[in-house]
Formats: C-alpha cells, structure tokens, sequence
C-alpha cells in the first residue's frame, strides 16, 4: 500500500469477503424482487452481517445503511448481480452471481435495489459495457484509485458504469484529499430512485 488512506480502505473492503458466510442455497430473497420491474442497469446495494460489514458501512458519511453494492442485469428473465469482490490473498475478482445469492439473507440483514433515471432505454449500452469489463478480467482496486479505470472497488464499478454509458459523473466523498466513491454517493443522488427496500 502507498499511504495511510489505501490500508485503511483495503482493510474494510477485503474484510466483505473474509466476514461473510456461504450462502445457504435453502434460503431465497422473496418472489417479489424477481418482478419484471428490475431492468438492467438498476443497482442493488446489501447490508451485510458481522463485525467487518459494520466497518465498511462506516465508509459512507452520509448514511451508513449499506456494505457491497452490483449491478443488474437481466437475462433470460432471470437476474443476476455483478460486482468487484476483494479477497485476503489480494487482487480480488469481477464476479458475478444470481441477486438471491448476492442478498442472500444468511450472510445479510437486508438490501436495496436503486435506479438511475438517466439509464433508461440503455440495458444494451450496459450489457456491453459489462461484457468488455468481463474480458478485461479486473482486479480489486487495493489504491481506491478513481483515475485507474483499469481495476475497481464495488463503488467505482457503478461510477465507472455511469460514466461510460451515460457520461455522468457521480459525486464522491473526499478524505484527506482523496476522493472515493461511498455506497451512499450512488443513491443519495439527484438521478437515482428507490424500487424496493428489504430489511429480513
């Protein structure tokens, strides 16, 4: 790590993975969030259990509601969740998972799923801008470096979206004179509104 900001930042993100439990496959989100009214491109941010989740929440500075956040897309009427996932043994991973897995209520106390108006009528535009992300093949970015689009945290992966497909550029949290992404700086937000909200 380079200075002060990224250990302390890596510390909170790599502890998502180490804290949080397998999924337990017997358990599902409610049939409500499989509604045709999740589109691509909406994003769904989960509020972890355990002691490294509560850390994480702490990185927002506004509202300290949410630990992880993806994007969803839709296929074949199913959805699915891509995300930026840092690991104990370093680089982490673009991973991608189903959304009753991603919020799987073993491992989390609830989630909310957000959309951004100025997405609407570009699930194509997302779908392609994910893929050529697939094929990059990122790592986790350890520095929390928003001007290295190369590899990415959880956040910036959706700011990175928003840039790319709709040239908007979210405004992050700055500390010590760097600036992040925060879970709450994608949808405490002018563009973005709030399709459901569970807490299990």
């Amino acid at each position: 790590m380079r200075n002060g900001f990224s250990i302390f930042m890596l510390f909170l993100v790599l502890g998502v993975t180490a804290g949080t439990r397998k999924p337990d496959n017997k358990s599902n989100i409610p049939s409500m969030t499989y509604s045709g009214n999740l589109k691509t491109g909406d994003i769904v941010l989960r509020n972890g259990k355990g002691f490294i989740s509560d850390l994480f929440r702490n990185t927002s500075k506004r509202e300290k509601k949410y630990s992880h956040a993806g994007i969803i897309v839709i296929e074949n009427n199913r959805p699915f969740v891509y995300h930026m996932l840092g690991n104990s043994g370093g680089g982490g991973e673009f991973k991608k998972e189903t959304l009753s897995g991603f919020c799987n209520p073993s491992s989390n106390k609830g989630f909310g799923i957000y959309r951004f108006n100025f997405l609407q009528n570009k699930e194509n535009e997302v779908n392609s801008w994910l893929q050529h992300i697939l094929q990059m093949k990122p790592k986790f970015d350890e520095d929390f470096n928003l001007e290295d689009s190369g590899n990415m945290y959880c956040s910036e992966l959706i700011y990175n979206m928003c840039e790319t497909v709709s040239d908007v550029h979210l405004e992050g949290t700055v500390v010590n004179e760097r600036t992040y992404i925060g879970l709450d700086d994608l949808y405490l937000n002018k563009y973005t509104t709030n399709i459901t909200h569970l807490n299990y």
